[in-house]
């Protein structure tokens, strides 16, 4: 078996091929055979180190955390799951990662791959589904008939947003490069707009939710598109955002944590057809570092990048 892991805290460079042999699966616990799984900036973001108060000093340690693929051993007391079940889901941050061809999850890690979804688009959905839901519909309250402009929204968590937005009843705005115009149609967005070009003023007080899927977007530019009592939703953790989500209430941030009920809920979502995920790039395992690295230098491609692992 083999994955991607790294011994210490630190840049791309550390990253490196292992082979590892079956883990033990213990009391409650399941073990998955990974067939995809997708990259996120939090990837390399735990990595580096940004979050070992929560992630520990135990190494090695393998990237990754969404994947989907089908379950090869169920642990005691483990209700619900069987061999041969398929998957997507999370890997805990304090568990083996997602960029291995096994992985130990729990019960609550995981929800059933709808089986419209081939395994790359499973595993392209957890973490950009969460944000986008948790974004729109818990921070944001999101009703039918409402209008959102999404900031960014040719990537996984903007292309998410939309299809989410769309579902839940309202309109929707995406600003894009030029590149991205013929996607966004084909996903029925019919007003686009060119991120290069400045704001129209006639946008002022125009969005109920503002959604900035890149942080690009000034406090001004915010204050100034939302309509009175709108809200903005960012998924850029920079200090100038926490602190506006600190002392504003229409400033929110969303984060792509682990919620099992949402998780469900995006899942569903995505067995109706309702959520596809769109994937710019499918690359093997030997392929993988060098892709997370162009990625983690700002290299940029439409809709989310997967690793297959089998």
């Amino acid at each position: 078996m083999r994955r991607i892991e790294y011994d210490r805290y630190g840049g791309p460079e550390l990253m490196h091929l292992s082979t590892f042999t079956a883990p033990e699966v213990g009391m409650g616990e399941i073990l998955v055979q990974v067939e995809a799984a997708s990259i996120n900036p939090v990837d390399w973001g735990i990595r580096r180190g940004k979050m070992k108060i929560i992630t520990g000093s135990a190494f090695p340690r393998v990237m990754g955390k969404d994947f989907a693929g089908t379950i090869v051993q169920v642990g005691a007391q483990v209700a619900g799951w069987a061999i041969g079940d398929a998957v997507l889901g999370c890997v805990p941050w304090k568990r083996t990662g997602s960029f291995s061809q096994l992985a130990v999850v729990e019960p609550h890690d995981i929800v059933r791959k709808p089986e419209s979804l081939s395994f790359e688009q499973a595993a392209a959905l957890p973490t950009v589904g969460l944000t986008a839901w948790h974004g729109l519909v818990d921070q944001a309250k999101l009703r039918p008939g409402q209008t959102v402009l999404v900031n960014g929204a040719a990537g996984g968590v903007g292309t998410a947003a939309i299809q989410i937005a769309h579902a839940l009843g309202a309109q929707v705005v995406a600003r894009v490069g030029r590149r991205s115009f013929d996607n966004m149609t084909r996903m029925g967005v019919s007003d686009v707009l060119d991120y290069r070009e400045s704001l129209p003023a006639t946008l002022n007080r125009s969005f109920d939710v503002v959604v900035d899927c890149n942080g690009s977007l000034t406090g001004r530019e915010i204050d100034r598109l939302l309509k009175r009592g709108g809200t903005a939703v960012d998924i850029t953790y920079r200090l100038a955002k926490i602190l506006r989500s600190l002392t504003l209430r229409r400033q929110k941030l969303a984060s792509g944590m682990v919620d099992h009920e949402t998780l469900l809920a995006v899942a569903d979502l995505a067995a109706s057809g309702q959520l596809t995920p769109h994937i710019g790039a499918v690359v093997t395992l030997d392929e993988a570092i060098a892709l997370v690295t162009r990625l983690e230098a700002g290299e940029r491609i439409d809709g989310k990048a997967v690793i297959l692992l089998t």
